[in-house]
């Protein structure tokens, strides 16, 4: 062989291993973007779940009161903070306010799940004059009723409504929780 066949022979060689490694190594750069992409697929996935619930509240707060849609985040955040279910949370919230931060009842309960103050003193370090706290420290209530009642909604909406050391809670709030059953069901329908 000559030395001009040689040279060829050499440089084919080189290109065939330099080719080898530009293909293997665009093989894994293919499979780690293919990664990538999944990754992003499944983080799309995500938020749309999470977005569902969060657009659900929104539509049913904007049936029942307009003016505190901008409040969502906030109930949605809340009842995921608490570990209680975003339409319980929803239907309480509506019973006994209509979602009005301002609320105050005849009894000094306040806030949107008006809060009474013996209540707010039981649960809560924060401000009763303030509506946001309410909402929190009604949040936490409504945990504890939710898990004194294993998640029945009607003994939770029950204990909420007249008390956690009622013997008979759902003879005691009776027109509450039929109160809220209407409003759950006139919402499922629609």
């Amino acid at each position: 062989m000559n030395k001009g066949a040689l040279i060829v022979v050499s440089w084919l060689l080189l290109f065939t291993i330099i080719s080898a490694i530009a293909a293997d190594y665009r093989g894994k750069e293919i499979k780690e973007l293919k990664n990538q992409i999944k990754s992003i697929k499944l983080e799309n996935q995500l938020l749309k779940d999470e977005l569902k619930p969060y657009q659900e509240a929104k539509a049913y707060i904007q049936r029942v009161n307009p003016g505190a849609v901008h409040r969502t985040g906030q109930i949605v955040n809340g009842a995921k903070r608490h570990d209680l279910p975003l339409k319980l949370v929803l239907l309480s919230t509506h019973a006994e306010s209509d979602f009005n931060w301002n609320a105050v009842g005849r009894a000094g309960e306040r806030g949107p799940l008006q809060v009474m103050p013996q209540t707010f003193q039981m649960v809560s370090k924060g401000d009763f004059l303030n509506p946001d706290d309410c909402f929190d420290a009604g949040l936490l209530y409504l945990s504890m009723c939710y898990k004194k009642a294993r998640g029945d909604y009607n003994l939770t909406l029950a204990y909420y409504n007249g008390g956690l050391n009622r013997k008979n809670p759902l003879v005691a709030a009776r027109a509450h929780v039929s109160r809220c059953r209407a409003i759950k069901q006139k919402f499922e329908r629609t």
